[in-house]
């Protein structure tokens, strides 16, 4: 069955109170439109079609990457030494011209 155009129209509220009125009293008349009518209503008023939600996925977790953790703090360590190894022949080298 074809729908026709205007049977679209009035579904939808797309008419005007003038080519409403009209058409309803054509409607009235004619089973072919109200078979139209009737399906097309049908098919609007008919609850969507329930999908399942789709299961939840757990969340991406990076691996923790190392940054070197022990190298870099063996690095970090003898730094420190050779700055107090620095601080203790300056300090002693000034001491030794002071008192001279």
């Amino acid at each position: 069955m074809q729908t026709h155009a205007a049977v679209i129209a009035w579904v939808e509220g797309g008419m005007d109170p003038a080519q409403r009125l009209e058409f309803e009293t054509h409607l009235a008349k004619c089973p072919d439109c109200q078979a139209a009518a009737d399906a097309l209503l049908q098919e609007r008023l008919k609850p969507p079609q329930a999908t399942p939600a789709p299961a939840p996925t757990p969340p991406a977790v990076e691996p923790k990457r190392s940054r070197g953790g022990l190298a870099r703090t063996a690095l970090i360590l003898v730094i420190a030494i050779l700055i107090l190894v620095a601080g203790f022949v300056l300090g002693s080298w000034a001491w030794h011209l002071a008192h001279r």
